[in-house]
């Protein structure tokens, strides 16, 4: 009876200071948000969840005709993570960045990016910002069309015959 108690303690306290820790993520975020408003006229932002790899933030600094002045970006797995510069883009249009300056980042802080041009896209053309897909959704999705692919290439091949 007694490990049962500690046990529900222990988790307790876990749980209070990955609450504490988020909230200070939370606080560091608000920070960044707001430094970037202060150097452009509006803050461009994007996101990539992820069930089981690193998820990313993005912001940009943009100026009201779309030009890039400044980026923060954020990816990690756990409430760990800090905002680190992104200043790849500073100069160029948030519609038209450099495929390959694009190509080059982390996948998670690429998806985070994309998702930040679309929704200054959707933003602009009076539709509500775009929303990556929740993480466990997209991974049911990615199962299930990995198991049609798989389904389809059975079908292909070449039945045997009996002669």
């Amino acid at each position: 009876m007694m490990n049962y108690w500690f046990l529900v303690i222990v988790c307790g306290l876990l749980f209070l200071l990955q609450m504490g820790l988020g909230l200070l993520q939370s606080k560091a975020f608000s920070q960044e948000f707001v430094a970037l408003r202060r150097q452009g006229q509006k803050v461009a932002t994007g996101k990539h969840k992820a069930l089981f790899s690193q998820g990313a933030i993005v912001m940009f600094a943009v100026t009201n005709s779309g030009q890039i002045i400044a980026g923060r970006a954020i990816r990690g797995i756990t409430i760990f993570a800090r905002f680190r510069p992104c200043n790849t883009f500073n100069g160029q249009r948030i519609t038209r960045l450099d495929p390959a300056q694009l190509a080059d980042q982390p996948p998670a802080i690429r998806k985070a990016i994309e998702n930040a041009v679309e929704t200054w896209v959707a933003v602009h053309k009076g539709l509500p910002p775009v929303e990556p897909p929740e993480a466990f959704v997209a991974f049911i999705t990615k199962v299930q069309s990995s198991v049609a692919a798989l389904k389809a290439s059975i079908m292909r091949q070449p039945q045997p015959t009996n002669t």
